[in-house]
């Protein structure tokens, strides 16, 4: 719990969204946290308040870097996140009763992250992130070589869960191209470019990787404008 929350006077900064219980003093009296989370791979989180008598005192929900429309209520009541932001968190004040809710929902749409122009190692290629979780490519799912394999620009990335993945994770698949091999022409250089092929990509959380038997990995991958 030392990393899920941390308390700065009488405020209690929650840091990371995981499910936990969590006992302190806050306002000059006990508290209970409770927070329900199935992050990263769901945005929903709650945590229930329920201090032993009423109390003001401050609760701070962090709101991450990579987060766009994050909606915070209380008791069904939305919060203005664009105030009460303190150094990254939305600090939320006010007299706290048993059975206070807060609900949490943060949008986990995959999305595309490019490099800098000048980063010659990641220029014109694009990674997918989706949450706080960046993806990768492996062999045993796109077959090899990895770097025949691009990114169709503007799919859709779309998100499933796979239980039967290291225990059970979110993947992401997206429309992608191979080049075809097979219709090459066999010599070293040609004045012929080689043909493409349409094929789904799939991509994994980048730190499952290498769990699978061993095989190419990639996280920047060329994005193809056809």
């Amino acid at each position: 719990n030392q990393y899920i929350y941390t308390i700065h006077g009488d405020t209690l900064y929650t840091n990371l969204y995981i499910g936990s219980e969590l006992t302190t003093k806050l306002g000059g009296t006990d508290v209970a946290i409770q927070q329900e989370s199935n992050y990263p791979w769901e945005g929903k989180v709650s945590l229930k308040i329920n201090p032993a008598a009423e109390a003001e005192f401050g609760i701070a929900l962090r709101i991450p870097s990579w987060s766009q429309g994050m909606e915070i209520r209380v008791n069904g009541e939305a919060m203005n996140t664009a105030e009460n932001i303190e150094q990254g968190y939305l600090v939320i004040r006010r007299l706290w009763r048993a059975g206070d809710v807060i609900e949490v929902h943060d949008p986990m749409e995959a999305h595309r992250i490019y490099a800098h122009p000048s980063l010659r190692a990641d220029a014109q290629k694009v990674t997918i992130q989706r949450g706080p979780l960046v993806y990768c490519l492996e062999s045993i799912d796109n077959g090899e070589p990895l770097s025949s394999i691009s990114l169709k620009e503007g799919s859709e990335l779309p998100a499933a869960f796979d239980e039967t993945l290291l225990g059970g994770a979110v993947v992401v698949e997206a429309e992608g191209l191979r080049v075809d091999k097979e219709g090459w022409s066999g010599e070293l250089y040609s004045r012929v470019k080689a043909p493409v092929q349409t094929v789904k990509v799939k991509a994994v959380p980048y730190y499952l990787w290498g769990n699978r038997g061993s095989g190419e990995m990639k996280v920047w991958i060329p994005e193809a404008s056809v």
